[in-house]
């Protein structure tokens, strides 16, 4: 609500999140699919070019497995804070001594850590955290297995959704994070590139062996080939050659 009485709105937006809509949707472009065997399932599109008389390859690859996009957070004393608390107490430590603590985007963020707020013993409410992570309307789970979760194993009126994720190469400078939601959505975007990948080339349903067996670079990736220049084929080639043939991944799938 803006001073003058008069409703107003801002809408905030992921630049890297919508690469995808901003140069390859509604253009011209190829999309490739496979399937790895540690790294689950693999989308790269491919984009011809040409800017300033330049000819060039716009290529976006997506996996299951991305780098964490948020801050890993400080740890501060709840004493006499100043900043954001987000319902912690900071004057007579009843909330626990300690908790994680960020800004990101010039905002500030308080999280509620279960194993920061106290724990008494013999009372089988914890009020303590219950009153807090309880209360909270997104929670994120971290998870050193990928073990099943079920949602009910924390009583809530509130909790409307829950961040899983799994840590690889943890405590590491190569530490990345999987989510579950990004794995799904890619899951279906592979089934759903396959399903129409068969239905242009009129194979229709076929089996998991067939699939495999009839991946290959011939038909529409030969064709895009013929397109380009010498050193564009040379370096597209060598692209396709590690998305394709990584020791880490199956056979090829069109």
């Amino acid at each position: 609500m803006s001073p003058g009485g008069a409703h107003s709105y801002r809408l905030e937006c992921n630049s890297t999140a919508r690469a995808y809509r901003k140069h390859f949707f509604g253009k011209e472009h190829m999309n490739y699919y496979c399937t790895g065997s540690s790294i689950g399932n693999l989308i790269m599109s491919l984009k011809h070019e040409e800017a300033q008389g330049q000819e060039f390859l716009r290529i976006m690859l997506r996996a299951e497995v991305q780098p964490s996009p948020l801050p890993s957070g400080d740890n501060i004393e709840l004493q006499d804070f100043k900043g954001f608390r987000g319902g912690l107490d900071v004057s007579h430590g009843q909330t626990g001594s300690e908790s994680i603590y960020t800004v990101f985007r010039h905002r500030e963020i308080m999280f509620h850590v279960s194993t920061k707020l106290p724990f008494t013993e013999g009372d089988v409410q914890q009020l303590q955290r219950k009153r807090h992570i309880g209360n909270d309307i997104v929670a994120a789970v971290f998870q050193e297995e990928p073990t099943p979760f079920v949602p009910d194993v924390i009583a809530s009126n509130f909790l409307h959704a829950y961040v899983l994720v799994q840590a690889e190469n943890p405590c590491t400078d190569h530490t990345t994070y999987k989510g579950r939601t990004r794995a799904a959505l890619l899951d279906n975007l592979h089934d759903e590139l396959h399903r129409q990948s068969q239905a242009v080339l009129g194979l229709g349903q076929v089996g998991e062996e067939d699939k495999l067996e009839n991946g290959g670079h011939g038909g529409l990736l030969e064709s895009f080939k013929v397109t380009m220049k010498p050193r564009q084929k040379a370096i597209f080639s060598q692209l396709c050659d590690i998305f394709f043939h990584h020791p880490s991944l199956h056979h090829p799938v069109r």
